[in-house]
């Protein structure tokens, strides 16, 4: 029995596919597709039905592939690091605030530097 959208037609999704497609592709599986494709010359299909990817999907991971030599793209990820304030921090530099109004940024990266360099060294002394 096919499955008929609101409008009468035949629901095309349904029929499609019984593998269900992954939602997003690890690093290790874009290099995989990659790999399958430049090795064994698989088509778009059987890269579909291998990776459980859509069409869409393997062909951006090929056109970054051959842009770039790799399957991410490269300047949709965050450079650097991400930063992470635990509560001590926030409240150190809310502190800082209340007793200094007037303070610059620079001031108060300096100060916060210091306070963390301070903290470590407690740490590292600490058995």
């Amino acid at each position: 029995m096919t499955n008929l959208t609101k409008f009468g037609k035949p629901d095309k999704i349904s029929s499609l596919s019984t593998t269900p497609m992954v939602l997003t592709c690890s690093k290790d599986l874009r290099g995989r597709v990659v790999k399958w494709c430049e090795e064994y010359g698989y088509s778009y299909k059987k890269l579909t039905e291998l990776a459980g990817c859509s069409n869409g999907t393997i062909s951006n991971i090929l056109q970054y592939q051959q842009l770039y030599s790799q399957s991410t793209h490269p300047f949709s990820q965050c450079p650097g690091m991400t930063r992470i304030f635990y509560h001590t921090d926030v409240a150190f530099i809310y502190r800082l605030l209340q007793r200094q109004h007037s303070i610059h940024l620079d001031e108060v990266q300096a100060k916060f530097r210091e306070d963390q360099r301070i903290r470590d060294l407690n740490c590292e002394s600490t058995p």
